[in-house]
């Protein structure tokens, strides 16, 4: 067997199939194969679940402050311009416009609110 980690060793190919570094028959992928991988997964059902978004604000440029609609717009926005993270844009801007502290209180109330 190819080098796998211990937990991943344990497992059935089928399981171990799952995982995002191994191939449709459970083996290891390395080196350049390894995001080529990655890339086909996110092609498939399974990858559109991953990359389906949590919020569930929709995008409103002036929501008010705290409710999501901002930083929804934001992301769409990154996500038009092809950014490859439009979450991780969002929350710069919202961080240099806010500061940590701010954004990190939003945050939490958009966390509390979705349960």
């Amino acid at each position: 067997m190819a080098h796998t980690t211990k937990a991943a060793a344990k497992m059935s190919p089928q399981a171990r199939a799952k995982l995002p570094h191994y191939d449709a028959q459970g083996k290891p992928v390395r080196g350049a194969r390894r995001s080529q991988v990655a890339a086909e997964r996110m092609k498939g059902a399974r990858g559109k679940a991953m990359r389906s978004t949590k919020s569930k604000a929709k995008p409103n440029p002036k929501a008010p402050l705290g409710q999501g609609g901002r930083f929804a717009a934001v992301k769409a926005k990154a996500a038009r311009a092809g950014a490859r993270n439009p979450a991780a844009v969002a929350a710069a801007v919202g961080r240099k416009k806010y500061g940590a502290k701010k954004m990190a209180q939003l945050a939490a109330k958009g966390r509390k609110a979705a349960r």
